[in-house]
């Protein structure tokens, strides 16, 4: 459990944003792109892809 709230903490480039995020704040913004899709305020859901 330890080792999944540190990797929560840790930082990168997000795809879409272009700017640095932790993966805790990519939860929230990937649901905020899903309710804009889902409210048809987009034509697009952009999926988090992280290549490795």
């Amino acid at each position: 459990m330890r080792a999944y709230e540190e990797k929560k903490q840790s930082k990168f480039k997000h795809p879409v944003l272009n700017r640095q995020c932790t993966y805790q704040e990519s939860f929230e913004i990937q649901a905020r792109f899903l309710a804009k899709y889902l409210m048809d305020e987009t034509k697009q859901y952009p999926p988090l892809i992280i290549k490795k």
